[in-house]
């Protein structure tokens, strides 16, 4: 089953589904946006009757997490608008249930992944639907009610007459530093040789799905553009690496040098991530950052000393 993901595919083939309905379209979203559902509708077939059902809790329409005015859109489209306040599915569904999309995104642009500010979500198409399925969704549809211009009116005006609270959209709390000094903030590769391997490879499925999702999220974690030659790669992987504060916190902490025990004490008592991660990850994760260290910066080497434990320390 093929999933979709926000800024990958997820809008695009909700479209695709919307477009291929003959006769009918049924989209069930608590949260509707009336200029994201213009967007959406906008290449399906005219011919094909369209059930909106969605909620109106006046909390949602006074923040503004739901438009009113979708109304306005049905009545000028020829569509039907239904309220169930018990709604939290997000749904839409094609010729007489036929094949649908299952997921979480609401018809807002947010939902949708369009534009810059968006979330991330899933979501499938189940193109054969059970008959229990469709029993389900007719349950949801038979409890709404239709909305017409007198309750409209009467809604729109309840809302006026409320105060809109101030309330900010995101916690104004620093996370920045916490969230820089996180165990999954470091390499998660062996070594930069197996992290360009699979970089430069074109297929993804090349390789154990360990190796390939390390290296997809030192990717996203370094910022590496896609594409580029291996000279490119090593350049802006070692500016990203040595520039990153945890990255810089380590080697202001090794100095002149320290043996295994002592880096991976300073990286257990450092480290953000709750609960605190058990000695077993500290430790590989201190190995991997050591090789990444040791290849990028030519001032540092990886010694053993005697007997005793590796040591990371600066060359003389």
């Amino acid at each position: 089953m093929k999933l979709l993901k926000s800024k990958i595919n997820f809008n695009e083939e909700i479209k695709h589904l919307i477009n291929l309905a003959n006769h009918e379209i049924l989209i069930f979203s608590p949260y509707i946006k009336v200029n994201t559902l213009e967007t959406l509708l906008l290449d399906s077939q005219r011919s094909a009757k369209v059930t909106i059902v969605t909620s109106w809790k006046p909390s949602d329409i006074l923040l503004g997490v739901s438009d009113i005015e979708v109304y306005k859109y049905c009545c000028d489209h020829k569509a039907t608008l239904l309220i169930n306040n018990k709604i939290h599915l997000k749904a839409i569904i094609i010729d007489s249930m036929t094949s649908a999309y299952i997921g979480s995104g609401n018809i807002t642009n947010a939902g949708l992944g369009i534009g810059k500010r968006f979330n991330y979500e899933l979501g499938v198409i189940n193109e054969k639907i059970a008959i229990d399925d469709k029993f389900y969704f007719d349950k949801i549809i038979s409890e709404g009610f239709s909305v017409n211009d007198e309750y409209y009116k009467k809604v729109k005006q309840a809302v006026a007459a409320m105060k809109k609270p101030k309330i900010e959209q995101e916690f104004d709390i620093e996370t920045d530093l916490q969230k820089d000094f996180l165990l999954n903030a470091l390499p998660m590769s062996n070594n930069v040789s197996d992290f360009y391997q699979h970089y430069s490879r074109k297929d993804n499925n090349d390789g154990s799905e360990e190796d390939i999702r390390s290296a997809e999220h030192d990717i996203r974690l370094y910022q590496i553009p896609r594409g580029l030659n291996k000279t490119e790669f090593k350049k802006t992987l070692t500016k990203s690496f040595l520039n990153h504060p945890f990255v810089l916190a380590y080697l202001n902490y090794v100095d002149e040098g320290k043996f295994f025990g002592e880096m991976s004490s300073w990286l257990h008592s450092t480290v953000t991530t709750v609960p605190t991660p058990r000695r077993y990850d500290i430790k590989n994760a201190q190995s991997r950052i050591n090789e990444f260290v040791v290849f990028f910066n030519d001032k540092y080497e990886l010694v053993t000393p005697g007997r005793r434990s590796t040591r990371l320390q600066r060359i003389q």
